[in-house]
């Protein structure tokens, strides 16, 4: 839960994402589970769609299982949950591991950048809800 969004604000992968991804794929390797990330809205419940977006493609870097939005409002009434489309993209097979590429310039700000490469281009994460993708 609050994976790359918590309460509507944007994870730095400053914040130790990184890390608790490498321990969880580590934990993997000894016990078979699988790794579901999702976001959390702010108080009001707002949908943003490019924070959506931050941390639907931070999970295809991380090669989640799955990833959703918790919507606050999720069964409380009426036993539904809102559909909120996914990019269509395609990737392709991971032809790499997530890399750290240190820190960098993200528009004037210093900001730490993981990449991963595909076999049809490259997930980046800069953080602050900042991401990159090069595939169709």
């Amino acid at each position: 839960e609050s994976y790359q969004v918590i309460t509507g604000t944007c994870v730095d992968p400053s914040s130790n994402w990184f890390e608790k991804m490498t321990k969880l794929r580590g934990y993997q390797s000894s016990i078979p589970f699988k790794v579901l990330g999702i976001t959390t809205d702010d108080a009001d419940n707002f949908f943003d769609a490019s924070k959506f977006e931050y941390g639907y493609y931070s999970a295809l870097l991380d090669g989640l299982e799955a990833f959703g939005r918790g919507d606050h409002s999720y069964s409380s009434v009426t036993s539904t949950a809102t559909y909120i489309t996914r990019p269509v993209v395609n990737p392709g097979n991971y032809t790499g591991d997530v890399t750290y590429d240190g820190e960098q310039d993200c528009g004037g700000q210093p900001c730490q950048v993981y990449s991963r490469t595909t076999e049809n281009g490259t997930i980046r994460i800069e953080g602050d809800g900042v991401f990159d993708y090069s595939f169709p």
